[in-house]
């Protein structure tokens, strides 16, 4: 069995190898990848600044711990002198060294054909849905043609483009899209495109290949744009969220703030209720005890004048009968009362509209969500305040 390594590559390795002090078949077998790769001339220049460096005292490791091998100080040069796709051979990272090699593009034809061949023998697989494709880009120049509209969509495949390991590595290609929409879809989008140039349209649908016209054809499912898409995702996240027109951009806050609802507005209102209630009865409670304290005012004088004049009994018994005067005094004031608490709630609900009203100016400014929602609230508080209105007329 002869050796397949050509006889000038392997007496370099055997120099190099001998210069370097490396006998085992490991580094033996780089050094000679390096000849092989990267040739016998770039393998000699590397060996000479070795030996160099060799001379003025050597080479330290990455962590400074300790002095590195002439055939270390040879593989680390090499590493850095050499493009990034040789090193991967010569010096495989350890999950590059089960990676499969590049797969040229003329070796698809063999396991194309294959499949093909059985394909047309009625052994062809079989698609549970219809083949969607996504694009995203600039369209071309538009054309109308009565309720369809026509536009060309170009991309250069680049054969720099990273494929994963095991593809074919196509070539520079010109891809070529045909998208056919109706009128109504392009029309959504078309002010979009036309306001920034910056707008990105996104073609969502059924793909085909025109014999006839050797493009690929696209029929729009999805016609959209970038900016309304990440709107749309924007409505989802808040449902309540609306807008009526389409251009306009929507600040949304950079925390989340509660979004006024109508049954949380009108919790806030019942516990507002509750303490105005409880203030009212609190203040109803001292305004009753003013008038029981009277009497007790008056008592010590007429205790001095049974004093002065004790064969009058009959001003003893009158403080017994003043009680029942006492609790009737209550009475005539509750209208009074009864009506100034109406008149709190109406200014509580006085206060509560202004401020929706300027909440409301402050979001129409700003262009917020929510003025909607926010207006019927504000609607709820007024008639509220005309209903407590006309209970106090009456």
């Amino acid at each position: 069995m002869t050796d397949p390594t050509p006889p000038d590559i392997e007496q370099v390795t055997q120099e190099i190898a001998r210069h370097l002090n490396e006998t085992l078949d490991g580094p033996v077998r780089q050094i000679r990848m390096v000849v092989t790769h990267m040739g016998v001339e770039f393998a000699r220049e590397v060996l000479r600044e070795t030996m160099a460096i060799e001379s003025t005292g050597g080479m330290l490791t990455a962590d400074q711990s300790r002095r590195r091998t002439p055939g270390g100080v040879f593989f680390y040069l090499a590493k850095g002198k050499m493009p990034a796709e040789a090193r991967a051979i010569i010096f495989p990272l350890p999950y590059q060294a089960k990676r499969v090699p590049v797969v040229p593009w003329e070796d698809r034809l063999a396991i194309a054909r294959q499949a093909l061949e059985a394909s047309a023998a009625g052994q062809s697989g079989s698609l549970t849905a219809l083949p969607r494709l996504t694009l995203i880009g600039r369209p071309g120049p538009v054309f109308h043609e009565g309720s369809t509209v026509a536009f060309e969509l170009q991309h250069e495949l680049s054969p720099e483009m990273p494929f994963p390991r095991g593809i074919p590595q196509p070539p520079a290609l010109t891809l070529r899209f045909l998208v056919l929409a109706s009128r109504q879809q392009y029309e959504r989008i078309e002010k979009a495109l036309k306001k920034s140039l910056k707008e990105r349209l996104i073609v969502e649908g059924i793909c085909t290949l025109d014999p006839e016209l050797n493009v690929i054809l696209v029929l729009p499912v999805i016609l959209t744009t970038r900016s309304n898409q990440k709107r749309a995702k924007a409505d989802q996240r808040q449902p309540m969220i609306t807008a009526e027109d389409e251009e306009v951009a929507i600040a949304l806050p950079g925390h989340p703030v509660p979004h006024p609802t109508l049954e949380r507005e009108k919790q806030q209102q019942r516990e507002l209720y509750r303490r105005m209630k409880e203030k009212e009865e609190t203040r109803a409670e001292r305004t009753a005890r003013k008038p029981a304290q009277a009497p007790t005012d008056a008592e010590p004088n007429q205790t001095n004048a049974a004093s002065t004049d004790a064969p009058k009994p009959a001003k003893l018994t009158k403080p017994a009968a003043q009680p029942a005067a006492v609790s009737a005094v209550p009475k005539p004031a509750a209208p009074s009362h009864a009506s100034e608490a109406v008149l709190a709630q109406i200014r509580e609900l006085e206060l509560a509209a202004v401020t929706l009203r300027e909440r409301i100016s402050a979001m129409e400014a700003k262009k917020q969500p929510g003025v909607a929602m926010t207006k019927k609230i504000l609607e709820n508080t007024e008639r509220q305040i005309e209903a407590l209105r006309r209970d106090l007329s009456l």
